[in-house]
């Protein structure tokens, strides 16, 4: 069971409806993209809460970690989609379909890894700052990660120097 603060998940289960609303809803491509960019961050969100909740580190917590990791990935992929919706030209490259949402899921995940093939390429200034952002995600998530996991592992605080 996901237990959230109450000022969390009241507005959390609100925009998730609306977003839902808005996907199966006669509305545009931009809208329906930015409905599922909503949706996807928020289901992040939840995950990421719930694993740096306190408590102790277990399989669930790590799974819980790594399942945010692509949730991440997604995220971006799907706002690389909105950007390109929105602006187009915003992303070139050999063969790059840009109504195709699978080539925004392997830039993203290119990026995040921080692989950069550069064989797709962010070339609008909002694609660039969010590939710039999300590399820099790709780098600090897993130190993070590891450090919050660490200290909430019995034994994980600061060392005890003992006597002196």
């Amino acid at each position: 069971v996901i237990t959230l603060p109450r000022n969390v998940s009241c507005p959390l289960f609100a925009l998730v409806l609306g977003a839902t609303a808005v996907r199966w809803g006669p509305f545009s491509v931009q809208a329906t993209a930015g409905a599922g960019l909503a949706s996807v961050a928020a289901m992040a969100l939840v995950v990421l809460a719930q694993t740096f909740r306190a408590g102790p580190v277990n399989l669930h917590r790590i799974q819980g970690a790594v399942a945010a990791y692509l949730l991440l990935g997604l995220v971006w992929a799907l706002a690389y989609e909105l950007v390109s919706l929105l602006a187009t030209g915003a992303f070139s490259g050999a063969g790059f379909a840009a109504d195709e949402r699978p080539q925004f899921v392997y830039f993203s995940f290119v990026t995040l890894t921080t692989v950069g093939y550069g064989d797709v390429t962010p070339v609008h200034p909002v694609a660039r700052s969010l590939a710039v952002a999300e590399a820099l995600t790709g780098q600090l998530y897993p130190a993070i990660l590891l450090a919050r996991l660490v200290s909430l592992s019995p034994g994980g605080g600061p060392a005890d120097p003992g006597p002196r």
